[in-house]
């Protein structure tokens, strides 16, 4: 099944998988993923559904899913693993914030900038909160100390408290 990144940062959804689905719903659509986690001796069943760089995290109580997290660690665009075919749009390590900015303006994909914690971060809410960090040498390799995009997430909690700030 082919995702497209510039429609979840537009909408939030990940191809048919939106927040508040049921595991069984995501199963159905993206099948078993890769790698399962998040399990401690009090709690066996796995939390976390590894699909190659994306990961769904269910909440422990009603098991519906309540993040979409990727963490960008290789140069290129994330890989979506079993059951999903990523089509990136401009999503990639390298991609720097004013690039960033720009093709959100041009694709018309509300984009809010947000103060940064951490020292020589960018941090900008897209869509309907999804939340990404720029961060200093994650960008291209060839220009140390630039700034490239390390982390993409959209949940139930982050998105409700972002769009209430905004």
């Amino acid at each position: 099944m082919i995702v497209s990144l510039k429609e979840f940062l537009r909408t939030g959804d990940l191809g048919p998988v939106r927040l508040g689905m049921r595991e069984d719903e995501v199963f159905a659509l993206f099948g078993s993923p890769n790698d399962k986690g998040l399990t401690s001796r009090r709690r066996k069943k796995p939390c976390l559904w590894l699909y190659g760089d994306i990961e769904l995290i269910f909440d422990r109580e009603a098991w519906t899913l309540r993040m979409v997290n990727c963490e960008f660690h290789e140069p290129g665009p994330p890989r979506g693993g079993p059951g999903i075919e990523l089509d990136p749009w401009i999503i990639v390590r390298r991609l720097s914030p004013v690039h960033f900015q720009e093709e959100c303006r041009r694709e018309r994909i509300p984009l809010l900038t947000l103060d940064s914690v951490n020292e020589g971060a960018v941090e900008f809410s897209v869509g309907p909160g999804v939340h990404l960090i720029f961060a200093p040498d994650v960008g291209d390799s060839d220009q140390p100390g630039s700034i490239g995009l390390c982390h993409m997430t959209y949940s139930t909690c982050l998105a409700g408290r972002i769009m209430r700030n905004a």
